[in-house]
């Protein structure tokens, strides 16, 4: 999905590395410390080294409402890693996103991709929620004596509804990461 976006490159070293950098901004390979990326507004990076790690980040692509980005010096107003842009992935609500549905996706060196995502509404009610639980694996070498990355994320989101356009989210989530530096 980055592709196709203007002044975004996406750089893929192997499996579990993809590496995404805007305006040419990106000058350490296989970090991103000069992009700011969000998921639903929270910041997904890696606060021991303070840049962005792709594989902890297992949204899947179902699950994407839109992608708002922002590039050039207005993006240094949202503050740190924010030099050379700001990637906002908005993911659906649970009304967008209502009923049950998973996804896998496969390919060579033991690498697949997992997600499986729940949303309901409660009848006649202002509640609604969202879960969703994705994995990652994938091995960088043959043969499969080290692994490249493992990811698991799991989140759970409600969502009062208070008017037409307002609401308000209650959400929290789990990540867990394995990969290989």
């Amino acid at each position: 999905a980055f592709k196709m976006l203007p002044g975004v490159y996406v750089l893929e070293l192997g499996p579990g590395d993809t590496q995404v950098g805007v305006r040419g901004l990106n000058s350490n390979v296989g970090l991103s410390d000069k992009l700011l990326v969000l998921v639903d507004g929270r910041l997904i990076y890696e606060t021991l080294q303070n840049v962005v790690t792709w594989v902890a980040s297992t949204v899947s692509l179902d699950d994407i409402q839109r992608i708002e980005l922002v590039l050039g010096p207005a993006s240094t107003l949202y503050g740190a890693n924010a030099c050379s842009g700001v990637i906002n992935i908005i993911t659906k609500t649970p009304q967008e996103a209502k009923g049950t549905y998973f996804t896998t996706t496969a390919g060579t060196n033991h690498l697949y991709h997992n997600a499986l995502v729940h949303a309901n509404t409660f009848a006649k009610s202002p509640w609604s929620y969202k879960v969703t639980a994705t994995s990652g694996d994938g091995y960088q070498f043959h043969p499969r004596d080290r692994r490249a990355y493992y990811a698991q994320l799991g989140t759970a989101l409600v969502e009062y509804k208070i008017g037409e356009d307002k609401h308000i989210n209650f959400g929290l989530g789990r990540n867990y990461t394995d990969y290989f530096y």
